[in-house]
C-alpha cells in the first residue's frame, strides 16, 4: 500500500492482506494452469504430482500428527507394473483423493476462480478434515471471493482445531479487524503475541488496531509500552503508528505527530510508509518545501519509487515548477508504463513548457495504446495546429466521434482552420455536418452564424438564429449572435431587444452588457444606464479592450473628455491594431486639440480599415483637423468583426 492516509489503511499492509498473500503464495515453482491440464487428462499421474504438490506446499507447517509425504510415481520413475503395487487401504486412497482435490484447488486459486477453489477444498477436507492447512486456504478463497462470514467461520474451525496455529490466528484477527470485531481481533493478536513473543508483526497489529476502534489511548499506552521491550525490533513502525495515532486525533499535536514520523525514518531510513505519511502531512500543513526535502532524500538512499515520485510531482505542479514536475512524472512513467491518464498529464505540461514535440511524441505513443482516446486526439489537434501544420491537424479533430466531449471544440476548430485559410464554404460545411450529428449543441449553431456573418450574409445569419432559437431557449450567446445581426441590418431596436433578452437569461453575459451599452452611447440615450452596464461588464472582465473603449466612449459621450481619454488609451494599448479603438482615440485628441496626435491616430486606423466606405470617413477627418473640424458620423468599436 503506497503512502497510507488513514489509519485503515496504515493497517492494511501488515494485517489482513498480508495474511492473505502468505496463504496464497506460490508453491514450488510449477505452472499451475499446466498440471491442471495434466490432472484433467492424467488423473493417475496427477494423484502422484498432488503429493508433490502437497509436500511443498499444502501440509508445510500443518498439524505435525498428519502425514505429510505420500507415496508418488513421481518419486520413482523404475516402478514396477501398477498390477504388482500392494494394495492401498482406505486411509491411503483418501489421503491420495485429498492431494487430487487440493491441486486443482491451488490451480483454481492461481487461475483467480476463488468459488471453484473453494469447492476443490471443501472436497480435500471430506477426504482429510483434520487439514489444519486446508482450512486456512479455504479461509483466504473465502476471503477472496468475499464471502467474509464463511472465511472466519473456517479461520475459526482452524483456531478450535490447533489453538496454538499463529497463522491461524493471525488470519483470524485480520479477519475480525476487517469486519471490525476489534475486540476479537485483539484477543488473537494477544495470544500469538503470548505464543510467539517474537512475533513483533502480532504486537503492532494490537496497537493498530485500537488505534482502528478509534481507542486512541489504548493504543498509545500499548505502543509506549512495546517501545520499552527490551530487543524490540520494530519501534520504527510503533513511532509510524505513534505519529498516525496522534494526526487521526483530533486535538493531536502536528508537531507531536512530526516528530514520530521523523522518528521513524531515523531508525529505519528505508521506510517508505514513514516517508510518504511525514511528506503528506508535510504538504497537508502547507510545508511543501520540508516535504520535498524528505521526498528527494528517501530518493537518493534508495533509488526512484512511485509514491514519492507522485507525490513530488504534485508539489511541483503546485508551485508551477513544471521543468521539475517533469521529471518527477518522467520517473512515475518508468513503474507505469501503460497508465493512460500519467501519459495525458506528461504531455499537458510539456505543451505548458512549449516542448510541443515532446508533448506530440507521448501523445501519437498514446494513441498507438488507446487509439479511441478523444483526448489525445484533441491534444494533438491543437499542438499541430500551433506548430502550422493543419492537415495533421485536421486529421485528428476529424476522427473525434459526435458523442465525445470534446466534439463541439474540434468541430469549431476544424471551421476556424478553414476560414483562416480563406475557405469559407469547407468551414460551413464543416460546421453544418456538425449541427446534423449533434442537434442539442447551440455552439455549433453560433459558430456557423458568425460564418455567415464574415460572408455577410446577414440575412442568413438572422434567419439561423431566429429558427434556432426556440430548441435553445436559454442560449444567452445565441441571443447576443442575434442582436449583433439585426444590427448589422440595420434593425436597432430589434438589435437592443435581443440583448434585453440575452441579459434576461444570463445578466453577467459580458458582450450582451457591452453591446447594449454601445449602442445606447452610440444613440445618445440611457447614458446612465449605458455606464451602469459598461462598468458591470468591466468588472466581469477588466482587460477587456472593447470594453474599456466602451466605458471611454461613454464618457466621451457625457463630454468627459479627460476621463473618455483614460479609458481609450487604455484600450489601446491592449488592442492597438483595432481601426474602431485607434479612430475613436483620435477622436478624443481632436476634442483636447492634440491636433497632430489626432491626425496620427486617424492615418494609423485608416491603415487598419478594411471597408472602403469607413476609410473615406476617416480620411475626411483627417481633412477635417486641418480645418480644425470634427463631421459626424461613429464606428461602433463593439461591433464584432
Amino acid at each position: 500500500m503506497e503512502g497510507p492516509d488513514s489509519l485503515r489503511v496504515a493497517l492494511e499492509p501488515f494485517g489482513l492482506f498480508r495474511i492473505l498473500k502468505v496463504m496464497n503464495k506460490p508453491c514450488l515453482k510449477i505452472n499451475p494452469l499446466r498440471e491442471l491440464k495434466i490432472f484433467q487428462k492424467f488423473r493417475g499421474l496427477a494423484l502422484g504430482l498432488g503429493s508433490l504438490i502437497v509436500m511443498g506446499c499444502a501440509h508445510t507447517g500443518a498439524h505435525k500428527d498428519e502425514k505429510l509425504v505420500r507415496n508418488s510415481i513421481l518419486t520413482n520413475m523404475d516402478r514396477a507394473p501398477q498390477s504388482l503395487d500392494p494394495k492401498m487401504d482406505e486411509s491411503q486412497l483418501k489421503q491420495q483423493e485429498a492431494d487430487a482435490h487440493f491441486t486443482l484447488g491451488e490451480s483454481y486459486s492461481f487461475q483467480g476462480e476463488p468459488l471453484k477453489a473453494i469447492e476443490e477444498f471443501k472436497q480435500t477436507l471430506l477426504k482429510d478434515p483434520d487439514s489444519v492447512v486446508v482450512r486456512l486456504r479455504l479461509a483466504g478463497e473465502y476471503v477472496r471471493a468475499g464471502l467474509m462470514s464463511e472465511g472466519i467461520d473456517a479461520a475459526e474451525s482452524a483456531v478450535k482445531m490447533d489453538p496454538d496455529n499463529t497463522e491461524a490466528r493471525m488470519l483470524l484477527g485480520g479477519l475480525y479487524t476487517g469486519t471490525k470485531l476489534y475486540d476479537s481481533a485483539v484477543e488473537q493478536f494477544e495470544r500469538v503475541y503470548e505464543l510467539d513473543s517474537s512475533n513483533e508483526e502480532a504486537a503492532l497489529f494490537i496497537g493498530a488496531v485500537y488505534a482502528e476502534k478509534g481507542d486512541f489511548e489504548k493504543a498509545d499506552n500499548h505502543f509506549y509500552r512495546v517501545l520499552k521491550v527490551p530487543g524490540f525490533k520494530s519501534k520504527a513502525e510503533a513511532y509510524y503508528y505513534l505519529g498516525k495515532i496522534n494526526h487521526e486525533k483530533e486535538n493531536g499535536n502536528p508537531e507531536v505527530t512530526l516528530k514520530n514520523l521523523r522518528k521513524a525514518i531515523a531508525l529505519k531510513p528505508e521506510y517508505k510508509d514513514a516517508v510518504m505519511a511525514l511528506g503528506q502531512i508535510l504538504v497537508g500543513m502547507d510545508r511543501d518545501k520540508e516535504a520535498e526535502k524528505v521526498l528527494l532524500s528517501f530518493q537518493d538512499e534508495n533509488g526512484p519509487e512511485p509514491s514519492t515520485s507522485r507525490l513530488l510531482a504534485k508539489i511541483y505542479l503546485k508551485a508551477k515548477d513544471f521543468p521539475k514536475a517533469s521529471e518527477q512524472l518522467a520517473i512515475l512513467s518508468k513503474f507505469e508504463k501503460d497508465n493512460i491518464s500519467l501519459k495525458i498529464q506528461r504531455a499537458l505540461i510539456h505543451m505548458e513548457l512549449r516542448q510541443n514535440d515532446e508533448a506530440i511524441a507521448l501523445l501519437e505513443e498514446l494513441l498507438e495504446q488507446a487509439p479511441e482516446l478523444d483526448k489525445a486526439r484533441f491534444y494533438l489537434g491543437a499542438l499541430y495546429l500551433d506548430k502550422e501544420q493543419m492537415k495533421k491537424s485536421i486529421f485528428h479533430l476529424e476522427k473525434i466521434p459526435p458523442a465525445s466531449t470534446y466534439y463541439t471544440d474540434a468541430r469549431v476548430q476544424i471551421s476556424q482552420i478553414y476560414k483562416n485559410q480563406g475557405d469559407l464554404g469547407r468551414a460551413q460545411k464543416n460546421l453544418e455536418e456538425g449541427i446534423k450529428n449533434r442537434p442539442d449543441l447551440p455552439e455549433f449553431v453560433g459558430a456557423l452564424a458568425i460564418i455567415y456573418d464574415t460572408q455577410k450574409d446577414y440575412k442568413k445569419a438572422e434567419d439561423l438564429l431566429k429558427k434556432s432559437l426556440p430548441l435553445f431557449p436559454e442560449s444567452a450567446q445565441l441571443r447576443f449572435y442575434l442582436g449583433s445581426v439585426s444590427d448589422r441590418l440595420g434593425k436597432t431596436e430589434d438589435s437592443i431587444q435581443a440583448f434585453k433578452d440575452a441579459l434576461e437569461v444570463d445578466p453577467d453575459h459580458v458582450q450582451s452588457l457591452n453591446y447594449l451599452a454601445y449602442t445606447y452611447a452610440e444613440l445618445g440615450k440611457n447614458l446612465e444606464e449605458a455606464m451602469d452596464m459598461a462598468e458591470k461588464a468591466l468588472r466581469l472582465a477588466p482587460s477587456d479592450p472593447f470594453i474599456l473603449d466602451t466605458v471611454g466612449w461613454i464618457h466621451f459621450r457625457r463630454g468627459e473628455y479627460k476621463e473618455a481619454q483614460e479609458f481609450i488609451e487604455a484600450a489601446y494599448r491592449q488592442k492597438p491594431d483595432e481601426s474602431v479603438i485607434v479612430e475613436h482615440l483620435g477622436d478624443v485628441y481632436v476634442k483636447t486639440e492634440s491636433w497632430s496626435r489626432a491626425e496620427a491616430m486617424y492615418r494609423q486606423a485608416q491603415l487598419l480599415e478594411s471597408d472602403a466606405k469607413k476609410s473615406k470617413e476617416i480620411q475626411d477627418k483627417i481633412a477635417a483637423i486641418k480645418n480644425q473640424l470634427q463631421p459626424e458620423g461613429r464606428l461602433p468599436a463593439s461591433l464584432p468583426e
